[in-house]
This record gives C-alpha cells, sequence and structure tokens, in this order.
C-alpha cells in the first residue's frame, strides 16, 4: 500500500499513515487493510492453523459510521470466523470519544471480534479507561519492555500490569522483544505473548 517511488526507498509507516489519516484515503487503505486481513487469516483457518489477525485502526476508522459495517464485509467476504479477527486501537483513539469508542468496542466484541488496546503504558494508561474499554489483550509497548529489562522499577511495574491484566482475564502481549533477556524476563513476569 505504500508504493514507493521509482527513485526511492519506501515511505516509513508513520509517514505514509499520516498523509493518509489528512485525507479520506485512510478510509480506502483501512477497508483494503481489513479485507485483505480477512482474506489471509481465513486462508490459514483453511489450512489448519488456529491464528488470530490483528488488524490496526486509526482514528479516523474508529470514528467512521460505516465501520461496522466494512468489519461484517471483510468478515463475510472471507467467510471468517470473527474470532479470528482482532481489532487493534491505541489509548489516544480510544479516549477521544470515549462513550462511542465504548459503544463500538461492545459492537465488535458482541459480534465475536477481539478488541486490542496497543501500545499500553505509553499514553493515557488510566485504569478507569482500561475497565471501560475491556478490551481481550494489552499490548505494552516496546520501549517499556526494554527499560524493564534495564531497572527494577519499570521491572516491578510491568509485573503489576501483566498481574492486573489477568485478574482481568485479558492476554498481556509484549511489543518489541529483540533480546534472549527480554524474552526471559517476560516469562519470568507472566506475559502472555511476546511480538519482536
Amino acid at each position: 500500500m505504500r508504493c514507493p517511488p521509482p527513485e526511492r526507498r519506501a515511505v516509513a509507516p508513520s509517514v505514509c499513515l499520516q498523509l493518509a489519516e489528512q485525507s479520506d484515503q485512510i478510509i480506502q487503505s483501512g477497508q483494503f487493510a481489513l479485507d485483505e486481513a480477512a482474506r489471509a487469516a481465513a486462508t490459514w483457518a483453511a489450512q489448519g492453523h488456529d491464528w488470530q489477525v490483528g488488524v490496526n485502526l486509526s482514528a479516523r476508522q474508529m470514528n467512521h459510521p460505516d465501520l461496522l459495517a466494512h468489519v461484517d464485509h471483510a468478515l463475510e467476504a472471507a467467510d471468517l470466523d470473527p474470532r479470528r479477527l482482532a481489532i487493534e486501537i491505541t489509548e489516544g483513539i480510544a479516549i477521544a470519544d470515549i462513550d462511542a469508542a465504548v459503544g463500538t468496542l461492545n459492537a465488535l466484541r458482541r459480534r465475536g471480534v477481539a478488541v486490542v488496546l496497543d501500545d499500553f503504558g505509553t499514553g493515557y494508561s488510566s485504569l478507569a479507561y482500561l475497565a471501560r474499554l475491556r478490551p481481550s489483550t494489552i499490548k505494552i509497548d516496546r520501549a517499556f519492555i526494554h527499560a524493564a529489562s534495564q531497572n527494577d522499577a519499570d521491572r516491578n511495574i510491568l509485573a503489576a500490569v501483566a498481574t492486573l491484566c489477568r485478574q482481568l482475564g485479558m492476554i498481556v502481549l509484549a511489543e518489541g522483544v529483540e533480546t534472549s533477556n527480554e524474552l526471559d524476563l517476560i516469562r519470568q513476569l507472566g506475559v502472555d505473548l511476546a511480538q519482536g
């Protein structure tokens, strides 16, 4: 989707997404990504894999009146079990209009789609928002994972977050795990999944 110009390397996702977000292109790009992810997940399921695919939503997608119809279309077109789809949002997107976000996330959950709170620990990280949004998975930002491998205070905070999420029935995923030491640490602290 980033279509690099012939004379340059591919545009970084942060640049591409920012430009798309400033126009209506983010809606079309987001629908394309959702459709392709659903098709890929359906292919994996047909091959016997019990995998879930995560699709990040932008702020404009989250607030778009046709979001739920887009999700329904992607699931139906791919003949995908909704449990194999996870919609990922950041805290900032969710709290921009918390009441609307809660309504949308509840509608996704009723369809069987998982809700993932991405980059946890970099934004507001309020327990009140966590309780209202009720994500199925918390993705702890990679900067926090790196810090936890460097000092006891951050390690203790990460352990507390993992314990809290377990008590709330949420899966904890550590982003950006890059070293065997970081992997050992998150295993010791009870983090469920690693990405990196």
